[in-house]
């Protein structure tokens, strides 16, 4: 269950400075941790920025506040850029996931991906050119948008050994039904763990605007759940317990039925800590 932190809707910041409230802060990053502990579902941060001074600021403070793992992500190139060199500068790539390599991305970012110590990241599988199940399996396997390579091969070139697939959710309407379905396809085919932030498709639903979004949200998590989904973005990292608690709700199950067939789950797992 990946939350995200550091962008500008979530009322950490005082100012356009990029100064924020690191009690608060601090407080969200434990609190998903706390909900992490309890059900036995694993958690990470996706650590937004945007500059390169704010991204290299963040990163050093949750590495203080936090142990887990966690993703650097920004829509701006130099910004991730500048994460990832901060990263072997202060020794956390080890700690770091790259969000995310696609079609977008260029030859200087890969180069300083491939100069790196950064052995994990996602793989964004949205074609541009076709939002079908098809177009997101493509980019994976072939040349798109800047790449001369598939992502999974490009990954690879890069030193990624630690791959995460986000089939890319899109607006519903706009094909998020094929980022859905290609969890397990995805799964099926490359044997890669695949998962994606369906929340996105929530917020851009203009119908539930209003409307009860909370439970919608929750639900489009247990849904991606019961697909497959090995890792969730699952939006603000405030919404934790809302989304913790209905996934854990699915895995619950999950691990109850695995038990059903004669196979073991760890002592970790919800359906032990949970339904006891």
């Amino acid at each position: 269950m990946v939350g995200t932190i550091f962008y500008r809707k979530e009322g950490l910041f005082t100012g356009s400075n990029g100064v924020f409230d690191k009690e608060k802060a601090q407080d969200l990053i434990k609190a998903s941790e706390g909900f992490s502990d309890e059900t036995g579902i694993p958690c990470m941060l996706d650590v937004y920025g945007d500059s390169p001074e704010f991204i290299c600021d963040r990163i050093d403070f949750v590495s203080e506040v936090s142990d887990r793992p966690f993703f650097i992500d920004s829509t701006d190139a130099k910004v991730r850029i500048a994460g990832v060199e901060h990263a072997e500068e202060v020794g956390l790539c080890d700690r770091l996931a790259y969000n995310s390599i696609n079609v977008g991305t260029g030859v200087e970012e890969l180069a300083v991906l491939a100069g790196s110590s950064v052995s994990a990241a996602i793989l964004l599988a949205f074609n541009p050119l076709s939002n079908s199940l098809e177009g997101k399996l493509k980019v994976l396997d072939d040349s798109v948008g800047n790449l001369k390579k598939g992502l999974v091969e490009t990954a690879s070139d890069c030193g990624i050994s630690r791959v995460l697939v986000d089939t890319g959710i899109t607006p519903l309407g706009e094909g998020a039904s094929s980022a859905v379905r290609a969890i397990p396809c995805v799964k099926a085919k490359y044997g890669l763990p695949s998962g994606c932030g369906i929340h996105n498709a929530v917020i851009e639903w203009r119908w539930i605007k209003g409307r009860e979004e909370l439970f919608v949200d929750a639900a489009s998590n247990v849904l991606a759940r019961t697909l497959g989904a090995d890792f969730i973005l699952y939006g603000p990292i405030e919404r934790a317990r809302n989304v913790f608690s209905t996934v854990a709700f699915v895995e619950s199950l999950f691990g109850e039925a695995s038990e059903e067939f004669g196979l073991d789950v760890s002592d970790t797992h919800p359906s032990r800590l949970l339904l006891k």
